[in-house]
């Protein structure tokens, strides 16, 4: 089982000086919420680090109704971790998150952007044989047509003694090409994070479509 740590304190969160700030694999930043927010306080303070909002993203599995808190409190960029769109899937892929479906997360998701302004940035661990194939990426494309939205592909890096897998770079970089993003849902875009040894074929590709014009 997994080892629960303490919570970090405003200080422990907020004492390194910094230009961006991604809250990611920390745990849950907004199950320490208030601590989590009292910290960017500091951040985005003009008399502390003084970081425009846009330079700070919280990340979180889709913890209700702490989203919409922080929308009120310090609407900053917000990631979410999605990985599948099939809720039992996810499940598995997310143990500890909350039991919520990927379709309400996505909606959850959508109110967050259009009160803060700044898209959502659904982040998709790609595991080979597990929520890399065409139909999840179907669903994805109609689940998140239309929304305020960025998709971040992100290759497993293979751990030893592990099963996961990452796909291959050939794979991957299909999946972030695939013309019905562009053609048919131009308010998506699509960016792939590559590490290690997927930096020789797809070498952080990156495509940015057009996000919801007028906001």
């Amino acid at each position: 089982s997994l080892k629960t740590e303490p919570n970090r304190t405003t200080g422990e969160i907020a004492e390194r000086p910094v230009s961006n700030v991604v809250m990611m694999g920390m745990g849950e930043p907004l199950a320490n919420f208030e601590n989590v927010v009292t910290a960017l306080g500091i951040m985005l303070d003009d008399h502390a680090y003084g970081l425009s909002r846009r330079r700070v993203t919280v990340s979180t599995s889709g913890l209700v109704p702490a989203m919409d808190r922080l929308a009120e409190r310090c609407p900053v960029a917000l990631a979410v971790s999605l990985h599948s769109t099939f809720a039992h899937r996810r499940a598995t892929l997310l143990p500890r998150a909350a039991r919520i479906d990927p379709v309400e997360l996505v909606e959850l998701g959508e109110r967050y952007a259009r009160a803060t302004h700044y898209p959502i940035q659904y982040q998709w661990t790609l595991l080979e044989g597990i929520n890399d194939d065409d139909e999840e990426f179907d669903r994805i494309a109609a689940l998140l047509a239309g929304k305020y939205a960025v998709m971040n592909l992100i290759p497993y890096n293979e751990v030893p003694g592990l099963a996961f897998r990452r796909p291959s770079p050939a794979r991957c970089a299909a999946l972030a090409l695939r013309p019905d993003y562009a053609d048919a849902h131009n308010n998506l875009g699509t960016a792939l994070a590559a590490k290690g040894a997927l930096s020789e074929a797809v070498a952080h590709y990156q495509r940015a479509l057009s996000l919801a014009p007028g906001l």
